[in-house]
């Protein structure tokens, strides 16, 4: 957001914006956690972990859903102190802010149906992404962006085309993290499939497997006792990580084929996002 701005040197005057985007996905990521059953983040315990170790699971994830909405009021705060600063920018600001939210709801929605449906077509499951990750962390806040810079006009198509393909990308590059040990990610390991999360590798497993891996993935599939490095085998020896990779790696090169030549930070962010390792 800071570089689609056009802002260069003193963030002073587009801080207050950033802070109110950053307190929007600290808000969603603790309700996530929660809606998730993820026990932590960046290698220490979700803030409703932390809260049930003293008043215990019910109480700890009443406390986190609380601590969340706290979060979303200061995530307002900030933004209003933003526009009052600048009050010609206000109607735009908050359109594409409450888009965000709107748009990362209903991606959540999907998220939270989604173990409880019959199995998703690839076409669905894209769609989940898209509103889920791809337009909440990238194209609606890079519109913000635009528009605090007066660009939004001219730059509208490079921040949907843009963030479209590199915010697919990066849930893509999420759910292969997810197979990974916790000791590699700092996060719960394989939460998508004890929770019966419909992502590209259950959907691979179910639709491209052999009978027989198939038929494995189902007995891990919604388990919460499964065994992380026994599933990051399988789904290595199926071809689904390799699949999921693959199909990453195509939604990187789309990021970067729109990009214009001579802006190399955007080349450098597509970078950043494909190399993550948590």
């Amino acid at each position: 957001m800071y570089v689609a701005s056009g802002i260069s040197g003193d963030i002073d005057e587009i801080v207050d914006l950033l802070i109110a985007i950053e307190l929007v996905h600290l808000f969603a990521l603790i309700h996530d956690d929660i809606m998730d059953e993820s026990s932590t983040r960046h290698g220490v315990p979700c803030a409703h972990e932390s809260f049930a170790a003293e008043y215990g699971p019910k109480t700890g994830n009443s406390i986190a859903i609380l601590l969340g909405d706290l979060v979303f009021a200061w995530s307002y705060e900030c933004l209003m102190s933003y526009i009052e600063k600048y009050p010609s920018r206000r109607f735009v600001i908050q359109q594409e802010f409450t888009r965000l939210i709107t748009e990362v709801i209903h991606g959540q929605v999907l998220d939270v149906i989604s173990p409880v449906q019959p199995i998703w077509t690839q076409e669905l499951i894209i769609q989940k992404m898209t509103l889920k990750t791809a337009r909440y962390s990238f194209v609606q806040p890079l519109r913000i962006g635009f528009a605090a810079g007066n660009l939004l006009d001219q730059q509208s198509l490079f921040a949907e085309s843009f963030g479209l393909n590199l915010g697919i990308g990066f849930q893509l590059q999420d759910d292969l993290l997810d197979a990974l040990p916790d000791t590699v990610t700092g996060k719960s390991s394989c939460v998508d499939i004890k929770t019966k999360q419909q992502t590209i590798l259950s959907w691979y497993m179910h639709h491209k497997a052999n009978p027989q891996d198939a038929a494995l993935f189902d007995t891990y599939y919604g388990s919460s006792t499964i065994n992380g490095a026994n599933v990051s085998r399988l789904l290595k020896e199926s071809g689904a990580i390799d699949f999921a990779q693959d199909l990453a790696d195509e939604y990187f090169v789309k990021a970067l084929s729109v990009i214009p030549d001579n802006s190399s930070v955007w080349q450098q962010i597509v970078e950043l996002v494909k190399h993550r390792k948590k």
